[in-house]
């Protein structure tokens, strides 16, 4: 019965009438109350996210007719459209303010209209305290006006794995749009560690086969360039296909110099609960046999610095037997593949050539083995400015044209958006010291092998560039997890703008694939993912819809696999005739750095796209049907609709009246009668 009366609060604002000498009414002639002749109104629990308080300030009897309609009910914001996840959880929602919300709104912080909102939806996101569950890591106000504020799920201060949402206020303040993935309110009582940081990074770095005086050695190599130092974190994580949240270690360990882990490492007993490679190579490894490479010997890194000189430029042959113009440095008479002439170049922090700051650098790795656990890195470099390093040339070249891509078409800063030096490794040799065969980004550097079988050495793609720099993009923006449909959106918005950067065809790795092993002539392709291939197993081969995902556990769940679903909606997207290259690529710049999550799924993408589109060119615009066509014609839906107004159910039974009786004299204060008012019964 609470929650009965509860509810007729709340309707206050929906039918209320004043009642006239009320006591006359209620008691009449009659010395006995009658009860009215009615059914029972069946009411289920109405879920607390539609619940508002009211204020009976009146100094006057107040009466509610409720025959009400569900649209009207609770809530400072009415939802237009709700997505769901699996789980049940509201993924998507786009959102009105109410009336008094829009006047409320005005008057608050837009940290205080994030707290009312989150407040408003907290039983369908299963949230206890939302207030206390939701942390602000990042706000960012756009071109068109909005606000968008990327929160992080918490539990008793403990980050919730994986748990990001984020809030679009229009100009006017109110949340227009929620996106993001979250999880219950955990049920963990104790969330201080038995099993210390320390000790699981000794069992991280134990099951990788290393440990922490190797990797340091590695590190101290780079004089203060990488950061090579094992990372812990206490989170709360839930594997996969388990409902049981646990304390756990989240660590990001290197395995050596290049190859960068993920462990999650349980926080009370010291169990590895889960585990992944996080080095975004540039294709899961192939098969076949393996041949030499050679290399250069270039000059070790010193920690020798003066003055800065002025920028230089050179003209060299790259890879592919282009004359390339590029920006090098030069110091005490020898000449450095250093770029100091962009625009995030910090005069004032650097220290050349070892300390550049907002340089873009090229370095050897003289063919030391991937695996290396105190390698020795060089710098190219020239005594006389003439350059005969086509590898290098190639190399250098690629990361300033996918820096300047960057920076002219969405105005980004590096790949960190604050102007970090960028650096390209090349000369990496397998770890039998043969050549090659894959590029990868460890969130450091670009690395570059130089191929044997498969392919020509990976610098002499500018694709492939653009796509390992991207991944850095992708990390410093939603960093999306590297496992499954987020680790395939991740290499899919690689491959996305490594085709933007290198934009004269829809392949990738054309210019380095060889035909024995790709007969199609490229790696990948975005136009048809098949790329000549019959089925998995062939070289080259993706999905390009989700009747063909991969859901095994190779290639961390099919990150490179899965990508060419992705990739296929992007290319309808950015080929249809209301589109082109230029609109496409804006579309999803946004949707990567404004609502994608770290654990975005392929509808979360899908729901980005044409959100971002909505933004940019207006809803039910051609260019939004355009990406809801691509993705719909990659099987990539939206799942069954939801109820705009869920979890509010439908009344039955019959209206009747609340009224509510402010005589002080009377024991009674809330009576029940028929819609006739003609007989009443205390509640």
């Amino acid at each position: 019965m609470k929650k009965l009366v509860l509810l007729f609060f709340m309707l206050g604002f929906i039918g209320l009438q004043a009642q006239n000498t009320f006591e006359a009414k209620k008691r009449g002639n009659n010395s006995v109350i009658s009860k009215p002749n009615m059914s029972l109104f069946n009411f289920p629990e109405i879920d607390s996210v539609k619940r508002k308080s009211l204020n009976l300030a009146s100094k006057t009897s107040k009466q509610l007719k409720v025959g009400f309609s569900p649209a009207l009910l609770g809530g400072d914001y009415k939802h237009t459209k709700v997505v769901k996840g699996k789980e049940g959880i509201p993924v998507f929602m786009v959102s009105e303010a109410r009336s008094q919300t829009v006047k409320m709104a005005a008057r608050q912080s837009a940290e205080q209209v994030c707290a009312t909102y989150l407040n408003d939806i907290s039983a369908a996101l299963k949230i206890k305290d939302p207030s206390n569950e939701f942390t602000a890591i990042a706000t960012q106000k756009d071109d068109v006006g909005q606000t968008h504020i990327k929160m992080q799920q918490i539990y008793k201060g403990v980050k919730v794995w994986g748990s990001e949402v984020v809030l679009h206020l229009n100009k006017q303040n109110q949340v227009s749009v929620f996106n993001g993935n979250s999880r219950p309110t955990p049920n963990i009582e104790n969330t201080n560690p038995t099993f210390l940081a320390a000790k699981a990074i000794d069992k991280a770095l134990g099951d990788l086969g290393t440990d922490l005086n190797q990797v340091r050695a590695s590190e101290a190599k780079w004089h203060g360039k990488a950061d090579l130092e094992p990372k812990s974190e206490l989170i709360i994580y839930t594997k996969k296909d388990s409902n049981e949240p646990k304390l756990t270690w989240h660590l990001t360990v290197f395995e050596n110099s290049m190859e960068r882990w993920e462990y999650f490492v349980d926080a009370k007993n010291g169990e590895v609960i889960d585990k992944y490679n996080h080095t975004c190579f540039f294709h899961e490894p192939l098969n076949g046999s393996l041949k030499s490479a050679d290399g250069i010997t270039p000059n070790l890194l010193s920690d020798n610095s003066t003055l800065l000189a002025p920028p230089e430029t050179a003209n060299a042959q790259d890879l592919n037997g282009v004359n390339q113009r590029i920006n090098t440095y030069s110091e005490n008479g020898r000449h450095y593949m250093i770029d100091i002439s962009k625009p995030m170049f910090n005069v004032a922090q650097s220290n050349l050539p070892d300390g550049g700051v907002g340089a873009i650098v090229t370095l050897d790795f003289d063919n030391q083995p991937v695996d290396t656990q105190s390698p020795k890195y060089y710098h190219v470099n020239s005594d006389t400015g003439n350059w005969n390093n086509p590898t290098a040339i190639s190399a250098h070249y690629n990361a300033s044209v996918a820096y300047e891509y960057f920076r002219t078409t969405f105005n980004r800063n590096s790949i960190n958006g604050q102007g970090g030096t960028i650096t390209s490794i090349i000369n990496i040799a397998d770890e039998d010291g043969g050549g090659f065969e894959n590029a990868f980004w460890n969130g450091q550097f670009m690395a570059y092998g130089n191929g044997r079988d498969a392919f020509d050495p990976f610098a002499g793609a500018l694709d492939v560039g653009g796509h390992e720099m991207s991944h850095g993009v992708i990390e410093n923006t939603a960093n999306l997890v590297y496992q499954e449909e987020s680790g395939a959106i991740n290499e899919s918005f690689a491959d996305i703008f490594g085709t933007m950067i290198d934009r004269e065809d829809w392949l990738l790795a054309e210019d380095i694939a060889r035909t024995q092993y790709f007969p199609s002539g490229a790696m990948r392709s975005m136009q048809d993912p098949h790329n000549g291939g019959s089925g998995p197993g062939d070289n080259g081969w993706q999905p390009r819809h989700t009747s063909e995902q991969y859901f095994g556990s190779e290639d961390n769940g099919g990150v490179h696999r899965n990508s060419g679903i992705a990739n296929y909606a992007y290319y309808l997207f950015a080929t249809n005739a209301s589109l082109g290259k230029d609109k496409a690529e804006q579309v999803y710049y946004r949707a990567l750095s404004t609502y994608l999550t770290a654990s975005s799924k392929f509808v979360d993408l899908r729901l980005a796209v044409i959100q971002s589109a909505t933004d940019l060119h207006g809803e039910n615009s051609p260019e939004v049907l355009a990406a809801q066509q691509a993705f719909d014609a990659v099987g990539i839906g939206e799942g069954a609709p939801t109820p705009t107004e869920d979890p509010i159910p439908q009344p039955t039974g019959d209206d009747f009246i609340l009224s509510y009786d402010l005589n002080p004299d009377d024991a009674n204060t809330l009576y029940i009668s028929d819609t006739q008012a003609t007989a009443y019964t205390p509640v």
